[in-house]
This record gives C-alpha cells, structure tokens and sequence, in this order.
C-alpha cells in the first residue's frame, strides 16, 4: 500500500484525452479528411475548409459562412450529404496505420491534398500510397508553374511530381501555366455520365496546369476534361483519374475551381465555385462520390408526401393517390400505383400514375385511375413505385421496403347524409318539422334545430362557438309562427326519414327549465339512464357527443331556455354517430441521424399524416406530447431543444396525430440517444457538513484547525511553516470513461490582503487514487489569483484516461497548505460550495493549435531539474530517437521534471490542453514510479495537474507502446492580468515508495498544447 505522504501529493489539474473514432464508410456517409500539413494556406492560399481544426465548428452549419475557408462551400455541401468532415493540422503527421494518431488515414475514406507547397517525406509518401492500395480515395489538387506561395523553392506541381505521381498513377503535371473554360469532357467517365449534383458539363481554369497521361505505367489512368481546343488524347488534360490497388484517385490542375471566395481577411479570394459559366459543384462532389465508388451507380428517385384523397375513405369514395418525386440524375420516366383490399389473398392491381403539377425531375404524380369504392371496413393496402430514365434504371419505392410494407387505410362506414324530407316529431304540444332540400349531415357532425334565432344571437346566448361540422337551421324561417320547438313540460322527440320510418325516439320528456342531453349515441333514447338532465344554463349546443360507435343519425340533445323573452333559443340537436374516423399517420422522422445529442443540440421532428389534425410527439425520457405546428396539409413539424441533465437512451421517437373522433401513433424505426450532462453532486452546506470529513497526516505536518460555520467548511491554520489538511467528499460520484467532468468551487480567505493568503489545492481522485487531479493556487507576487474575503469562483476539468471506469467512483477534496512564513500564520480558508458536473466527451469539438514538441532533433528547450538539496534527482536524457528520457535512482526520495520554454501568450477566457504522449520500457505497471504532468503559469500562482499513480490494478499507467494522456487548464482571470505573459509545461517523476521499480524509464514522444472549446456546462 502506498504511503500517506505520496496520497497527499496527488497534485494534479484535468486529464483528458478524446480519442476520436472513424468508421470508414461508403455511398453516402463516408470520412473525409482534408490536408493542412503542407503549407495549404501560405500567401494568397486558403485551401481549408475551417480555421477550427481538425473539427470544423459549428458541427451543424448552417451554411458555407458558418465556416471560415475558401473551401468551405464545398466542405458543406459534403457535410449536407452526410459525410464527416475533419482537417489534419500541422500537428498530426500523415500516417496509415498507426493507432497512435486519431487521425490516422485508416479512419478515413477520402484524403483531400490541395495545393501542397512542401514535399512529403518517404514515410508519409509510403503511407497515403498504402492508404490508397488498400481502397482508399486520394483527391490531389495541383495548380500552375511558379505559384511557389512559401518561396521555399517547390510548388504544388512539383511536389505532386517528386511524389510520383508518374510511377504510381500514370500522370504526370506539365510545367505551364494555362486559363480555360472547357466543356471538352470524357461523357462516359462516370464522374460525367453517373453524376447525383446534376449535369457535370463545363470546368474553368483560371491559371493552372495540364497533365500528360502514361497509360504504359498505369493503364487505368483516364483523362476527364481536356483543354477545349485539345484532342481527347493522353496530353492537355484538365483533370484525370486512375486506380492503384483497390483505391482511386482524382487528379486536377488548378486550385481555384472550389474557391469560394470567402476565408481569412487580407487573402485574394474569388467565388469560382459559384461561377455561372462553370458547374464546379456538380464536379467536385461527383469527383468524391467517384473516389468512394458510389458514382458509378444510379441513385434511385426520392418519393415524398404520399397522400389520398378524400383522405377518410367512405362506402361511396373513389380514392386517388399522390405523390411527390424527385430525380436528381436525371428524369423521372414512370411512377405508378400498387394497391390491394384486405380480402384479395395479396395480389396487387397496378394504376398509371402521370405528372400533375410540376417537372419530371421534381414535380407531383397522381393516379390516372381511382381505386373503387370498397364495403365497409374494408382495409386497402398500397404503395408507390418510381423508375427514372437512366441505363440502367433506378426504381424507388414508398414505403421504401415495400411491398413488404404498405400504407393503407380502413373504410368507414357513413357517407355524408342527405336529411331532405326527414321530420322531428314533438309529441304532448304536437310539432313537427320536415328538413328542407339540400340539408347534409357529415359524418361525425351535428345539425342545430333552433325555435327562432339567427346562428350568432344564438352562440352569443349559449356562449359557445359552433364547430365547422355542424349545420344550423333556424325553424322560424321554414315552418314560420314561433318556429320549432315549442317546449313548455313534457315534451318528447322522435326522428322518422323520408319514408316515414322511425330513425330515433322517441326520447324521454323534457320539464322546463331543461336541457336533456344524450350519453352515448349507442344508448336508447326511452331509456331514462341513457340521459343526463341538467338546468338549461349548461346545454352544450354542438358538443358533447358521447363514445361514437357507428349509432347512426340520433338525438344528441333538446333544451328549454330561461329567461324572459328567451324561448326563441331553444333547440333540439342531431348527431352522426360515423364512428372513430381516426387520422392516419403516414411517416415520422427526426434529424439526429444516429449522433449521440447534448445541451442545445435541437432534435427536429417531422410527421406526414391526415391534414387539418393536432401533432405531437414524445421521447421518453425526454418530452411527452411536444404540440407540433402544420406547416403545410399533412406536415407536421416540431423541435425540442436537449435541456440540462436529459439522458435518454435508444429511444424511439412516437408521433400521433388527433382529431375531434380519434387519433393515431407511429414510432420511427430509429432511435434517439441524449446526454445532456448531469449535476453529479452539489454540496452548499446550508444546513451541515453533508457528510464531508477532515483529515491530515498528524506526525509530519500541522493539522488545521477544521470547522464547520454558517453555510462553509472551514479550515485554520495554525502556522505557516508545515501546516497540511483538509476536508474530503463521500465517494460519492460514478465515473464514466464518455465523460467530461467540471467542478467548480467558491472559495473565501478571512485575510485582507490576499499575498498572505495560504495556497489551497482543490483534488479529485478515483476511489483507488490512480488517477488524481487538483487545481492549486499560490498567493505569489501580487496574488490576483488567491482567494478573497468576498469569495472567488475557480472551475478545473478531468476525463479519465485509460481507465475501466464501470463500478469507479470519485471524491472530491479541499486542502490548506501553509509553508510559506510570508503568509498569515493563523489565516482561515472557507469552502461555501462545491460541485461536481459531467458532459459527454462529445462537447469538446473544437482545437487550435498552440505549440508542437516532436524532439526528432534536440530538446527543443526543455530542461531537466529538480531539487537536490531534498530529492534525490532523476537520470534524464535526449534520445536521437526523438525522445525524452527519464529514470528514477532510487525509490524512496526521488523527484525531478522535465520542463518546457515559455508558452506566451495566455489568453482569458481560454482552456487549454497539454496532450503528452508516454511510454516505458517497464512492462509491469504495477510496478511504475509515479508521474505528473502539469500546467503552471509565468507567476507560479495556479497550476493544474494530474498525477498518476501504480494503485490497483495499475491499469491508467503507462506501456510498452505509446498512450497519450492530457492535463486541461483553465486559468483563473478575474481580470485582464498582465502579469500572466505565458505558461510552462512540465512531467514530473517521484519514486517514494519501496514497492515500485528503479529500473523502469519513462519517454515522452511528442507533446501537444493547444486550446479547446469551453464545454457548454450549464
């Protein structure tokens, strides 16, 4: 077991390293890697996509603007066909196969070179070949003679040339420099003739170069465009393909094409990509489509916004189908419908379908023929099939799997009815009255009789709204006198039609005072249980039907109305009782496209169904019964914004829409998954400790004094030579390996001039201490940085490393250290609150680059130290291999770092990342010595680190083969400071204890500093 002593030193800040996993793909969804490792941006250059990189941010533009590149239109519309879009930065090297490099070449499908100003080395030669072979897709962009942009006496044509581009690809760029606008073009090649972006018909150079073709040392090497006055022979050729091994390559003699005119201030930039004399789009993407093989298939059409009309087929409808369908490589030729009734044992009939409104790339079709009225309760099934007029020919279908699946619909069984000739009887003071021609129910409607009023004296009266479904009749006007009804006690309805027959009745009688209203359409009208009777203040005059279950034309309702003078608003009610005539719910969709969602990440939701209904939709776990807006008949939309703390898990999303009868449900076939992050613990302190201890290490070091006190956990000091101790959390937290976490604390001195203030050290350790991160502050120099008596908030980040993080917890920890006889002796140090938060590592989407240590040629000023006068120091070396070295001599008092130059500036408002990349000759990690690996800044006031140790399995610790591990620092600014001017990086290695080895060496490799986007914690 480790000594108390080397668990006090866990003095550490942020550990994260997020290892970014690509899955190579094809067809529409592929990983794309665009280069900037040779100099794509010098002079007037600004071949990228993004300044953010390797990701580009935002992650979900909005459009090409969104991103700061010359080539960031056409880093967009990749992005809009799905592809995953990354940029290797100066600080990744160009490799295959080496699982050391999260941007490996293996990771990717297409790797996009333009305009290279420096030549590759053997290595990365050796590697994009291999990437090829092995059916990878290289895009090499070249451009004229003399564009030299960095003067180092090589451009891009060269550069391809000393590639060998001859020898491998059967190409070779001419030295010269041409312009041209050319629709000379290969129509077979398939980046022509296969195009999915629309006719690929003119390229203009605006000073480029040509290549000569070597069919006899690549015979796959095929020109696309030739110059507009060349043959389409093996020289003057714009841009040409080739094959090697089971990749492809693209190759073009001009960078400007896919400038976008947009990038970093000061460039001369120029919109060729949205020339109107070329169609650079359609070629570019074709191009990559090609490099990834799918350009050689026809896409199929795109059937969209199926629907039917009427859209609650009755006994009496002739049904028509419609459709939507686009084509986007070339012209929809025949669309048609398949459709076949519940009782036809499968068998499909086929209807024509031809162009309505619209193109035969993008317009509607529509049934020829109606499918034929069916008995009720009938279920239809049918589906849409579309062909374009391509060779071969791509067919569609909707729903896409059928006819395995189908869309259909059930047949009611009402039509509308026409009431002409009906009569009302009223028995006891006898009335009747006959329905004038033309009066139609609908189905599901209700029909007001009313004694004497016009339609808005009578809603003002019964304070209501009548629906859109209900007809209102004003008896006054047809049978004149005092109109019908005449309700004065005991009357009685019945309902006969046109032939005399009795349809309904005859009710129970009605008192004055009145309003007698139905239960059930279904429940007998003698029957005095099938009523409810009520004062006639509450009549419900078009509302109110009960359960529908297919009853039929009934009375629904009769009232009296009170009040002097009032009589003219009585009224008796009819329903249509047509059933449930549920809407239907055709498709529902949502955009996360399978990518895990967190904080502000907006989930879109679309449903096609029955227009004129209310939409919702639900996710559980996340919200329930989201209204939806109909932006257009039958298309439904809505969006959820992912709030704080969501977790939802593979979750279907469940759209319904509903009407006034009923309503209907679909659930996508996708699932949803959010993490929105979570308050893992909070601690205020209102009211006690909350279980938090004190502890120290009695015997080598003075303990505080520890209290707690209104709301704080407090510690004392009692000297300032050799004071340490501190309070510590539960292991409380659970810790996941997907994670990033923050704690952020507010921390208070009792002493007023914060340079005498003692240092406080801010911990969190995982429950078997191999891995410890602390954040530290130092009242040094002016001590901007040292708590106050107002309080001051401080936030440090960890991600566990290299970690089996399942069952692992962590604590959190506050200590007070006094060493120092220039601080307050008996100074105390409050902690108010304290929490602890996790985001998914997803949320760290942006990197820029701050300074690279390779050490291939020296140290690059790092130096090695120690103390001697306390430790016994570390063996540390320079390796012409390119690494540090450094080994304990003993193992129980050595110390000593490897430290970096000054880093300058430190920006505010910035987070930072130290990435080390570590290894040993040591194969037992149990067995290592410590490390830790630090942030400290120009003042040596704050610091962040992370400590590593062999406990348990030992199994965060370093190997045989590379890891890289990573500190993150977020410096604390409470204002402009101009004392910090910069930063220092150091690994340190202490060996205190008897168990662990002295033979064991570690190395660093490579270290990386760069800053990162601020994770958007709530």
């Amino acid at each position: 077991m480790r000594s108390t002593l080397s668990i006090i030193k866990n003095i550490e800040f942020v550990v994260v390293i997020l290892v970014m996993l690509f899955s190579a793909s094809s067809g529409f969804s592929a990983s794309i890697l665009f280069d900037n490792t040779k100099n794509e941006t010098a002079g007037n250059a600004d071949w990228i996509i993004d300044n953010d990189q390797p990701i580009p941010i935002p992650g979900s533009p909005s459009s090409p603007d969104d991103w700061m590149g010359a080539y960031s239109a056409w880093g967009y519309r990749l992005w809009q066909e799905g592809h995953t879009l990354r940029t290797l930065s100066g600080f990744y090297d160009i490799t295959y196969n080496n699982p050391a490099n999260p941007y490996d070449l293996s990771g990717f499908d297409v790797f996009i070179v333009p305009e290279p100003q420096n030549n590759f080395t053997p290595d990365e030669r050796t590697a994009i070949l291999n990437f090829v072979y092995d059916g990878g897709g290289l895009f090499i962009i070249a451009n004229h003679n003399a564009s030299d942009r960095d003067n180092d006496g090589v451009d891009s044509l060269h550069v391809w040339n000393n590639f060998g581009v001859k020898q491998y690809f059967g190409l070779k760029f001419d030295e010269r420099q041409v312009s041209d606008t050319s629709s000379n073009r290969n129509l077979s090649h398939p980046i022509i003739a296969n195009s999915n972006y629309g006719s690929v018909e003119t390229v203009k150079f605006y000073a480029g170069t040509t290549m000569s073709l070597y069919p006899a040392e690549n015979p796959t090497v095929e020109g696309v465009f030739w110059l507009s006055s060349a043959s389409q022979g093996d020289s003057d050729v714009m841009i040409a393909t080739a094959e090697y091994g089971a990749g492809r390559v693209v190759a073009i003699g001009d960078s400007s094409p896919a400038d976008d005119g947009t990038g970093t201030p000061g460039n001369n930039l120029y919109p060729n990509w949205y020339d109107a004399e070329a169609t650079h789009p359609s070629f570019f993407l074709s191009a990559v489509d090609f490099l990834l093989g799918v350009s050689v298939s026809n896409s199929p059409p795109s059937i969209e916004d199926v629907e039917i009309r009427p859209y609650s087929p009755t006994v009496n409808s002739y049904v028509t189908v419609s459709a939507m369908v686009k084509e986007n490589t070339g012209l929809v030729d025949v669309v048609r419908a398949y459709y076949q009734v519940s009782s036809s044992s499968g068998e499909f009939t086929t209807l024509t379908m031809t162009l309505v409104s619209g193109t035969a790339t993008e317009g509607i079709w529509q049934t020829v023929e109606s499918i034929p009225p069916q008995p009720v309760g009938t279920t239809v099934y049918y589906y849409i099939e579309a062909t374009d007029d391509r060779s071969p020919p791509a067919t569609a279908y909707a729903p896409a799997d059928a006819p395995a699946h189908t869309f259909h619909y059930t047949v009611s069984e009402f039509s509308p009815i026409d009431l002409s000739g009906w009569q009302l009887i009223q028995e006891h003071s006898h009335q009747e009255f006959t329905f004038p021609a033309g009066t139609i129910l609908q189905p599901n409607g209700y029909l007001i009789v009313a004694r004497n009023a016009e339609k808005d004296a009578f809603e003002n009266f019964w304070g209501v709204l009548l629906p859109e479904n209900c007809v209102f009749i004003n008896a006054h006007t047809i049978v004149g006198g005092y109109g019908f009804p005449q309700i004065n006690g005991d009357e009685t309805f019945k309902l006969l039609n046109n032939a005399s027959q009795l349809v309904d009745g005859e009710t129970i009688a009605i008192a004055r005072g009145q309003s007698i209203q139905r239960r059930s359409p279904s429940a007998p009208a003698g029957d005095p249980e099938s009523w409810d009777i009520r004062p006639a203040h509450e009549a419900t005059p078009g509302s109110g039907a009960g359960t529908l279950s297919g009853a039929g034309v009934v009375i629904n309702e009769f009232s009296d109305a009170e009040g002097t003078g009032n009589y003219v608003y009585e009224f008796v009610e009819l329903f249509f009782d047509a059933g449930d005539i549920a809407p239907e719910l055709f498709s529902i969709s949502e955009n996360s496209n399978g990518k895990l969602l967190t904080t502000s990440d907006t989930l879109t939701v679309s449903i096609r169904g029955t227009p004129g209904c209310q939409a919702w939709f639900t996710l559980e776990g996340a919200v329930t019964d989201l209204p939806m807006t109909e932006y257009a008949p039958g298309n439904y939309t809505g969006t959820y914004v992912v709030q704080p703390a969501t977790q939802v898990h593979a979750q279907p999303v469940r759209g319904k829409l509903e009407n006034e009868y009923a309503y209907s449900e679909l659930a996508t076939t996708t699932t949803v998954s959010i993490d929105a992050g979570e308050v893992c613990a909070q601690y205020l302190f209102d009211a006690d400790t909350e279980e938090w201890t004190t502890g120290g290490v009695p015997g080598v070091f003075t303990i505080p004094a520890s209290s707690y006190q209104e709301g704080s956990l407090v510690l004392t000091a009692t000297d300032n030579t050799n004071t340490f101790g501190y309070w510590h959390s539960p292991f409380a937290v659970p810790l996941r390996g997907d994670s990033i976490y923050r704690v952020r604390a507010t921390l208070r001195s009792d002493v007023t001039d914060a340079r005498q203030s003692p240092t406080f050290r801010l911990r969190l350790s995982t429950d078997d201490f191999q891995q410890t991160t602390c954040y530290l502050v130092e009242s040094r120099g002016d001590a901007w940085a040292s708590p106050d008596v107002q309080g001051k908030d401080y936030d440090y980040y960890y991600v566990p490393q290299h970690l089996v993080a399942d069952g692992k917890t962590l604590e959190l920890a506050f200590d007070l250290l006094n060493f120092s006889p220039d601080d307050t002796a008996t100074a105390s140090l409050a902690l108010d609150e304290i929490s602890i938060e996790r985001m998914p590592l997803i949320v760290l989407t942006s990197e820029s680059l701050v300074v690279s240590y390779d050490f291939n040629t020296d140290t690059q000023g790092w130096y090695c130290a120690g103390a001697p006068s306390r430790f016994t120091e570390p063996e540390c070396q320079w390796s012409s291999a390119g690494m540090l070295s450094i080994k304990p001599l003993d193992n129980t008092n050595t110390f000593g770092y490897w430290n970096s130059p000054l880093i300058s500036p430190m920006l505010p408002d910035a987070l930072y990342r130290a990435r080390f990349s570590l290894l040993t000759d040591y194969d037992i990690q149990g067995e290592l010595p410590g490390l830790r690996m630090r942030f400290l800044t120009a003042d040596y006031q704050q610091s962040g680190m992370l400590r590593l140790e062999s406990w348990g399995n030992a199994e965060g610790m370093p190997t045989t083969s590379p890891r890289d591990y990573a500190v993150y620092f977020q410096p604390y600014f409470a204002r402009a400071h101009t004392s910090i001017n910069g930063f220092y990086i150091a690994l340190d290695l202490f060996n205190f204890n008897s168990s662990d080895t002295i033979s064991a060496t570690y190395y660093i490799d490579n270290v990386v500093v760069s800053r990162v986007g601020i994770p958007p914690f709530p």
